[in-house]
């Protein structure tokens, strides 16, 4: 959920019994900060997770065939490459960052959303674009090559 006073009002209007809240937050901007510590009392702390690359690339693994069509778009010429934009414009999914569409996505797939977030990891770390990412196989690499 992006509207913080909506979480707020949401899910943070119950009796906690007065233990603080940790929230974890993942998103793809560096620059967020939550103004749910001043909506809510209950929340003490919150850790941001930062993910650089489109969280909608997992979606480009929904569909057979999806994923060859986002790489063919990408060779057009002034398109937008990001996979957000392939969805909204080539696919026309205009509710591509709703819950309920992402839900309705891989409700009945959990096996295949887990392999689609391992292909995309597996995808990023090709192209060494998952910041962040330390096991020892890319830190070893990573200091042999010093890229």
């Amino acid at each position: 959920m992006r509207n913080d006073k909506k979480f707020v009002n949401t899910f943070l209007n119950h009796d906690f019994g007065g233990v603080p809240i940790h929230m974890h937050i993942v998103c793809d901007n560096p620059k967020r900060v939550s103004k749910i510590p001043k909506l809510s009392q209950e929340v003490t702390q919150i850790s941001y997770y930062i993910t650089r690359e489109e969280i909608e690339t997992v979606q480009l693994y929904a569909k057979p065939g999806l994923l060859q069509k986002f790489e063919i778009y990408k060779q057009k010429k002034g398109a937008d490459k990001k996979p957000s934009t392939f969805l909204i414009n080539e696919q026309g999914v205009t509710t591509v960052k709703k819950y309920q569409y992402v839900y309705d996505l891989w409700r009945n797939r959990p096996d295949d959303l887990v392999k689609a977030i391992e292909l995309t990891k597996q995808l990023m770390k090709k192209k060494k674009l998952l910041r962040g990412y330390l096991d020892r196989g890319y830190l070893a690499d990573l200091l042999k090559t010093g890229k």
